[in-house]
């Protein structure tokens, strides 16, 4: 007796991680006090934000483009404040990824690791950077999920199934976002007269998922340091701004989702209130990854 058995295969529409590559860097800078303020005696803190500005492909890989603002805070030669010089810093990331293809997609998280500042002389600082990028690299695949024999094939025919759980990639998105805050300095902290560094992290609380829709719930952490009239030292202040965002990931199998969350640019200014109280306008770039 011969029989002619045929397999019906469900595949799914997935995509597989090609590739997770670290690569860390150093960068270095160099700035002038301004003339306004006073010598250097000593550094006291380095304070450095990272921000994701592109992503190119090209013949030599993906390149990453980003940008370190930093504030450096020193104390004066005669020792009777504490001034500061701030400088920003434009950096390249090439990251090899062999036979990259335009419709590969990509993740990358940028963090600095060190931060170094040292007085070259009473009006020169110079700085180092080390920094550090992760890309993570996502080409669209198809997974077979399932293989089955049909009833009517099967009869008179014994069949043993073996399943095992498996979690797979159903959608690689981003999605970049604004968030527009007037932050309302602190009654009783002393005036502030000039905004010296800003510093925005952000945390994930909550996410859901509403058919193809990914709802990401969080905050950003938002640290600010101004100097005052009134005092001889920064004063810092910190506040903590709700954000809500929906990426559409056009999947409908969807359990759970992983995030992160990379800035891209800001802008800071402080100004009066109509109250005559100091605020600081905030406007934070970020992409949602």
């Amino acid at each position: 007796i011969r029989m002619e058995i045929c397999f019906d295969n469900k595949i799914k529409n997935t995509y597989i991680e090609t590739g997770h590559i670290c690569r860390r860097i150093q960068e270095h800078a160099e700035c002038v006090v301004p003339d306004v303020n006073d010598d250097i005696g000593r550094i006291a803190s380095t304070q450095t934000e990272i921000m994701l500005k592109g992503k190119e492909l090209n013949s030599r890989g993906l390149c990453v483009s980003g940008e370190i603002n930093a504030s450096v805070l020193y104390i004066t030669e005669n020792e009777n404040k504490v001034s500061y010089v701030n400088t920003s810093k434009s950096f390249e990331i090439y990251f090899d990824t062999g036979d990259a293809a335009d419709e590969m997609l990509s993740h990358v998280k940028l963090s600095v690791v060190n931060s170094e500042a040292r007085a070259l002389n009473p009006r020169k600082l110079s700085l180092s950077f080390d920094i550090s990028g992760e890309l993570y690299c996502y080409k669209e695949s198809s997974t077979e999920l399932e293989t089955i024999v049909g009833d009517a094939q099967a009869q008179n025919v014994h069949l043993k199934y073996e399943s095992l759980d498996i979690m797979t990639v159903s959608a690689v998105c981003e999605k970049s976002f604004a968030i527009s805050e007037q932050l309302l300095y602190p009654s009783g902290k002393s005036s502030p007269s000039q905004l010296i560094c800003k510093k925005a992290e952000f945390t994930v609380t909550d996410t859901q998922i509403i058919g193809s829709k990914a709802i990401i719930k969080g905050n950003v952490n938002v640290s600010v340091m101004c100097s005052s009239d009134e005092l001889c030292y920064p004063v810092c202040s910190e506040f903590s701004l709700p954000f809500s965002q929906i990426i559409d990931t056009g999947k409908d199998e969807i359990d759970s989702c992983s995030v992160t969350i990379q800035q891209t640019s800001s802008y800071y200014r402080l100004v009066d209130t109509i109250n005559g109280e100091k605020a600081i306008d905030s406007e934070i770039h970020a992409v949602i990854q």
